[in-house]
C-alpha cells in the first residue's frame, strides 16, 4: 500500500500533465509540417542538414521533402540522384547541433545559395542548389 501510495504521490503531476504534453506535440509537428510546406514552396525538393534537423521536417513533409542527412545519411541519394548537376536543398542556418553546423558549412562552401528563405519557429531555412557531391558523404 505503501509503495502504491508513493507512486501516485509522485507520478501525480506527470500524469496529470498529460493532456498538455499531448497538446504541445501536436502544436510541434504542425509548426514541422507549416515549415515542410513553405520549403517545398519555396523549390526544395531535398532537406539537408543534421540528422535532427532535417529528418523531422522530411516526416511532416510526407517524405514529400527527401531528407540527406550529414554523417548519419539514412537516406542516401539515389543513383539517378548523384547523376544529376544538382539538387535542390533546404538547409538550417540555424542549426541544432555541431553536425548541423559542418553541415551548413558543407552547403556554403560547395553549393549556390538562392535567395529563398524560410524562417519560423522551427529555423531559418535556406534555398541551396548543390553539387551531389556537396551533400552526399559516402565517398
Amino acid at each position: 500500500t505503501l509503495v502504491g501510495l508513493s507512486t501516485i504521490t509522485h507520478n501525480a503531476k506527470f500524469y496529470g500533465d498529460i493532456p498538455l504534453r499531448i497538446q504541445e506535440k501536436l502544436d510541434v509537428m504542425n509548426e514541422k509540417k507549416s515549415t515542410a510546406q513553405q520549403l517545398e514552396q519555396a523549390g526544395a525538393e531535398f532537406v539537408f542538414g543534421s540528422y535532427y534537423d532535417a529528418i523531422p521536417i522530411g516526416y511532416a513533409s510526407g517524405m514529400s521533402l527527401r531528407t540527406i542527412t550529414y554523417k548519419y545519411n539514412r537516406f542516401p541519394l539515389t543513383p539517378a540522384e548523384l547523376e544529376r548537376v544538382s539538387v535542390t536543398v533546404a538547409i538550417n542556418t540555424t542549426p541544432s547541433d555541431p553536425w548541423g553546423e559542418e553541415s551548413l558549412q558543407a552547403a556554403r562552401s560547395g553549393c549556390t545559395p538562392r535567395s529563398e528563405t524560410v524562417s519560423d519557429s522551427v529555423g531559418v531555412f535556406q534555398i541551396f542548389d548543390c553539387p551531389p557531391a556537396a551533400v552526399d558523404f559516402r565517398q
